[in-house]
């Protein structure tokens, strides 16, 4: 019995979640049975203080408690959930939590008579995921509003992300319809492999193209001219997975220095 004891000493130490049982009743009510693991390091709480001080319900974010609801309603009707809930801790920290519950079922009286489940701590992955949406969205801000034509291509110099400004220059109203694609889809088959080459010497050299006047007659034959740079996008590896390109109209200015 100390043997078992001191093992789920040690594991309750080093666990970054809990697991727990509820016991729900006839009449709808429930009550938490039992934790084990990282509980009181997660919530700040032994036992007895968390069912003292409400237990679950009583420590979900507000804006959450639908949510709460919603997943309870599954474990109603015997179906499992994984859930993502926000909590508050005995000194008042936002946790953010994965929730993973399983329902008991009785089938004689055919309704839930507990809940099984586990509790991870999500919070540093959810800043980290915040963190990234706003530098996507500030990257997306710069990319719709910039008025230079703005590219990413991937290794087989396929679309994977343009801005509105460069879908304007390819003739499609929304820039995810030249996602997949290459040039050969938009331009002249002649001018398009050209780049194509071009782009396969940059991936495989590591050498980009800055700042160089181009030619790029339009549909109707018209002269036109762009100030292109582009340059080789590489992985934390230092690999070669694609180039970025920004191209800018200069017809104008080269005709008025002609």
């Amino acid at each position: 019995a100390r043997a078992s004891e001191e093992k789920y000493r040690l594991i309750s130490q080093v666990s970054s979640d809990y697991t727990f049982a509820t016991e729900v009743h006839k009449d709808g009510s429930a009550n938490l049975s039992w934790v084990a693991g990282a509980f009181e390091k997660m919530t700040g709480y032994s036992f007895e203080e968390y069912v003292k001080s409400g237990s679950w319900l009583a420590h979900v974010h507000p804006d959450d408690l639908e949510k709460d609801a919603q997943d309870m309603e599954k474990l109603y009707k015997n179906q499992n959930i994984k859930s993502e809930i926000r909590t508050f801790t005995k000194n008042g920290e936002i946790r953010w939590e994965q929730i993973f519950a399983h329902p008991v079922w009785d089938k004689k009286e055919n309704r839930l008579i507990g809940i099984f489940g586990a509790v991870q701590d999500i919070t540093v992955q959810k800043g980290i995921e915040a963190t990234l949406a706003y530098e996507r969205d500030l990257l997306q801000i710069f990319m719709d509003n910039i008025p230079d034509f703005v590219y990413f291509k991937d290794e087989e110099s396929r679309f994977v992300r343009i801005n509105k400004a460069q879908g304007h220059f390819l003739g499609v109203h929304d820039p995810q319809d030249a996602i997949g694609k290459t040039d050969l889809d938009f331009q002249n088959p002649e001018l398009a492999r050209g780049f194509m080459v071009e782009e396969k010497h940059i991936m495989e050299t590591g050498q980009p193209v800055l700042n160089r006047i181009e030619s790029n007659p339009t549909d109707s034959g018209e002269p036109r001219w762009l100030l292109a740079t582009k340059v080789p996008v590489k992985d934390k590896l230092g690999r070669v997975i694609g180039i970025i390109g920004i191209s800018r109209d200069v017809t104008e200015q080269r005709e008025s220095q002609e």
